[in-house]
């Protein structure tokens, strides 16, 4: 597979991710924001705050959205919904 086809490739696994992500970045709109204070690679910094700038959005939605993504992808490759191991662990308490 050569190197476009493999960027195609990813292009196309991120687009369905976020399509399939959106009910859970719906959901999770809803409810207020939380702040909390973390540590970042400066670089990775830069490339999410470009991101917001080039899609027109807040650098916490993005941040939001890569994080959904991140968990959707999470899912799938371990064949697990974390939403219902955290319901799990609320029913038991």
């Amino acid at each position: 597979m050569s190197n476009k086809d493999t960027q195609l490739e990813t292009k196309k696994e991120s687009k369905e991710l976020l399509e399939n992500s959106t009910t859970t970045i719906q959901s999770n709109t809803e409810l207020p924001n939380k702040r909390f204070t973390t540590l970042i690679n400066p670089n990775l910094l830069s490339q999410i705050k470009l991101i917001s700038y080039f899609t027109n959005k807040t650098l916490s939605q993005s941040i939001n959205d890569s994080i959904s993504l991140y968990i959707k992808d999470f899912e799938k490759n371990n064949d697990t919904k974390i939403q219902s191991i955290i319901n799990l662990k609320n029913s038991q308490s």
